[in-house]
């Protein structure tokens, strides 16, 4: 009898292991990416915008960049409105005596990412040395509509983009955060430094 109680938990203990073995080869359910819908120009990388989301900006930061268009306007409450065409989103640093340079682009692949920008999925290139700028429109419900990594001063959204931001209706929030990185990684005193919110929409 002890033999055969012997044998079945043999038996059973063989076919535990087969279901754990079993259970350990299914694949694992993959996790969205949450920089999936942001598109990359210039001679920006992931690498360098997920180190700038890990970090807090610097409060009231001279070295802040300064929105263009849509113009900041110290005024409560002040929203500018855009228009029906395609418009270039531009700022400038807020303190022009920092003089990091940008990195050289020579490919002819950041050549089209200045024109076109990329998505995140070909934003693995040299790593950046220089200023990044990272570009965050809202609707009024907070969510994005348009996020954008670039070491350029300026986005000009596509047409289907730009209609996008129009059909959303109501007031539209811009930003614009900038950090220094020296090979992908904020320098010491590298910020980032956060715009001011401006307040816009596109009139049809």
């Amino acid at each position: 009898m002890s033999r055969l109680l012997r044998i079945l938990a043999f038996v059973a203990s063989l076919s535990a292991s087969g279901w754990l073995w079993a259970c350990s080869q299914e694949p694992m359910a993959a996790t969205a990416d949450p920089l999936a819908d942001v598109v990359y120009a210039g001679a920006a990388t992931d690498e360098a915008l997920r180190d700038l989301l890990a970090a807090t900006p610097v409060p009231g930061s001279v070295r802040a960049p300064v929105l263009d268009t849509p113009p900041e306007i110290e005024m409560p409450g002040a929203v500018v409105a855009l228009p029906a065409a395609p418009t270039p989103l531009t700022w400038h640093d807020g303190d022009l005596v920092d003089a990091r340079p940008l990195p050289k682009k020579s490919s002819v692949h950041l050549h089209l990412a200045d024109l076109l920008g990329v998505p995140a999925a070909f934003a693995h290139g040299a790593a950046l040395s220089g200023k990044g700028y990272w570009l965050v429109v809202t609707d009024a419900k907070n969510a994005s509509m348009l996020r954008v990594f670039t070491t350029l001063t300026s986005w000009t959204p596509d047409a289907a983009t730009w209609k996008r931001l129009q059909a959303a209706g109501g007031t539209l929030a811009i930003t614009v955060t900038m950090g220094v990185f020296d090979d992908n990684k904020l320098a010491s005193d590298g910020g980032p430094f956060a715009s001011k919110t401006v307040q816009f929409k596109v009139v049809h």
